[in-house]
């Protein structure tokens, strides 16, 4: 014989089997979203771990360094070069004064900067001979350039007074008196 269930067992038993339902929906939408923050994470590990070695690569020299310091000779020979494949007359070439050396940072390099001032010499020429001193394989780099439109132009052409700073980088390690301080 087969005993009836009141209608509200019934009722309630439905009820829990759709409150567990509900529950075990609830927590696998829950394990897929960490299951998608845990990926998340892994992969932005692995960029923050890429960044830091980059990071770390950068901290070196960002130039290329030479290993010993220039003579001002060999700059000057440089610069007087690259004016004249640059077609600049030499009488256009003002100043060529060196700066103090200056180490860089906390590093092991220091930089030695040279200033120029030309002339009377239009965009082109001035191109060219910052492009052929930065170009040449002697590890030059242009740091700043400054330009005013020539006053004393009778002719009525573009020239240009320019200002430029050349720097030369170099590798000098310092001396253990100057790493204490």
């Amino acid at each position: 014989m087969v005993i009836p269930k009141p209608p509200r067992v019934v009722f309630l038993s439905g009820l829990l089997a759709a409150g567990l339902v509900c529950i075990n929906a609830w927590a696998y939408s829950r394990l897929k979203e960490q299951r998608a923050d845990v990926a998340d994470a892994a992969e932005e590990l692995h960029q923050c771990r890429r960044l830091a070695a980059t990071l770390g690569r950068l901290q070196g020299p960002s130039v290329p360094a030479g290993s010993k310091p220039i003579q001002p000779n060999d700059m000057i020979r440089w610069i007087e070069q690259s004016a004249q494949h640059a077609q600049v007359s030499m009488d256009h070439l003002v100043k060529i004064w060196p700066e103090p050396v200056k180490r860089i940072g906390n590093s092991r390099l220091k930089q030695a900067p040279v200033q120029l001032q030309l002339r009377s010499v239009d965009l082109q020429q001035l191109i060219t001979l910052l492009h052929h001193l930065a170009s040449e394989a002697h590890g030059l780099q242009i740091t700043a350039i400054r330009l005013a439109a020539d006053q004393d132009n009778p002719q009525g052409e573009e020239l240009w007074t320019a200002e430029a700073t050349v720097t030369y980088v170099f590798d000098e390690p310092q001396s253990p008196q100057a790493r204490v301080q």
